[in-house]
């Protein structure tokens, strides 16, 4: 069967209704929910990077769900669940105004560039696993 043309309707729309459910069977949502929906697909969104960056308190959460994906066949909603993402950081490393690689403090104050080295070399082991606690599971 061939995928579906991308498009977030049908997801969107299996979300609200999976909460429609739960608020059915419960009475209430069991959880506090916020959902943050976007039109502007095809331009970058720049507007919601700049709605997110002045609201980072108003939308803490504890999960997101995101819709971004197809579906397996026309009439075939999904929910798709392990998908990867991009993160972008920017990381500033300050240290001594000169360099103090040798003579009285060589090897007695550490470079900054080699503490932020072990620190992410931390993060991973060789077999590509995540050592940061609950990264994997949530």
């Amino acid at each position: 069967m061939d995928a579906a043309p991308p498009t977030t309707k049908a997801q969107v729309h299996i979300h609200l209704k999976a909460l429609e459910c739960l608020q059915q069977v419960n009475g209430k949502l069991p959880i506090n929910v916020k959902i943050l929906m976007k039109a502007k697909r095809k331009s970058g969104s720049v507007s919601l990077w700049n709605y997110v960056q002045k609201n980072k308190e108003k939308l803490k959460a504890d999960a997101l769900i995101v819709s971004d994906t197809s579906m397996l066949g026309k009439g075939v909603p999904s929910i798709t669940y392990g998908l990867r993402g991009l993160n972008y950081y920017q990381i500033e490393l300050t240290g001594p105004e000169r360099d103090l690689h040798s003579g009285v403090y060589g090897g007695a104050v550490p470079n900054p560039l080699t503490i932020f080295d072990g620190a992410v070399r931390e993060t991973s082991r060789q077999n590509f696993r995540v050592t940061v606690p609950a990264f994997m599971t949530g």
